[in-house]
């Protein structure tokens, strides 16, 4: 087998890892967050919820009423999206999320074929986003490791591995741009 260069690229983000890992456990193990989970135990067994809701639960109506507003606000977000725009492309890809969730925990009630429809489209449009949101995570990610002080091996493997995230993010770019083609909840 070919030896190793003095430091890996491999052997660079375990050890950032490593130490990452030791940072949330030490954030979890402080006072502090102990009572924030606390506070927040607290504000939620605060909430009230009106009467008729606490009696009976909500209706049939106004869970299908609420579906229809979030299939409005998704197909409204989805019909301006700017694909360029990181932001707004995780929040598009976060309310297909929703919208995909609600439809298949409330099927009984929203009826088969809707259903059908709405988690086959949002599960399409959350695989295409998610796919465009990590190529660009990952780049961000690989620029910042880059600037740390790696040997030329590491930093080589490092520029290659930039270049091809860049790469992914603009042909799935162009082909969300291209398309104009912006899945919907509507059949």
């Amino acid at each position: 087998p070919p030896e190793l260069p003095e430091k890996s690229l491999l052997d660079e983000i375990l050890t950032v890892r490593d130490e990452e890992c030791e940072r949330v456990l030490a954030a979890f193990g402080r006072k502090r967050f102990a009572r924030l989970i606390d506070d927040l135990d607290q504000e939620f067994s605060n909430i009230c919820w009106r009467a008729c809701v606490d009696e009976r639960g909500l209706s049939k109506r106004a869970v299908r009423n609420r579906f229809t507003q979030l299939a409005e606000a998704y197909e409204r977000d989805a019909a301006q999206i700017d694909y360029r725009d990181a932001e707004a492309t995780h929040d598009l890809r976060k309310n297909a999320k929703r919208l995909r969730y609600v439809a298949d925990r409330y099927r009984d009630i929203l009826g088969g074929e809707t259903v059908e429809g709405v988690v086959a489209r949002m599960k399409r449009t959350q695989d295409q986003l998610g796919d465009l949101c990590d190529a660009r995570v990952n780049g961000i990610l690989l620029e910042q490791f880059a600037q740390r002080t790696l040997g030329t091996d590491a930093f080589r493997q490092a520029c290659v591995l930039i270049a091809q995230q860049d790469q992914a993010e603009r042909q799935i770019l162009n082909a969300l741009v291209g398309s104009q083609e912006t899945p919907s909840p509507q059949a």
